[in-house]
């Protein structure tokens, strides 16, 4: 159970900052500064979710005095579920279509690869790419 809240907190910061990259850095010219972006923003997916916030709060003591005449109080506890369906659901659609968006873009590379003619003119090599 831990691994997998690991996981899912991996992949959602991992998708928050590919989202800002998509979004804000994407077609700008910075090459070096994208580069360590993104591998800064894999690094950070994996070392986030290892961080806790550990808060101690002082509770004082109930002193409770029971009569004969004073009904007795029963505690109950009561579990809270946590419907996480939706950012389970959420998150792998965002990673399927990333991966598939990815990985159509190598094939439609691929194909532009196969489909090139290559001509030599006196020492020149030109590659004509057909789409």
């Amino acid at each position: 159970v831990v691994m997998e809240i690991y996981i899912l907190k991996s992949a959602a910061i991992l998708t928050v900052l590919f989202a800002f990259y998509k979004v804000f850095l994407e077609n700008t010219s910075i090459h070096n500064f994208k580069r360590f972006y993104l591998f800064g923003s894999l690094l950070a997916a994996f070392l986030i979710p290892l961080i806790t916030f550990t808060s101690y709060v002082e509770v004082s003591p109930i002193i409770t005095t029971y009569t004969e005449a004073t009904p007795q109080v029963t505690h109950t506890e009561i579990e809270k579920t946590i419907n996480c369906w939706s950012f389970v659901l959420w998150t792998l659609f965002s990673t399927i279509y990333f991966w598939t968006k990815s990985n159509l873009k190598i094939v439609k590379f691929r194909r532009k690869l196969y489909f090139t003619k290559k001509r030599t003119h006196a020492k020149n090599t030109v590659w004509i790419f057909f789409l």
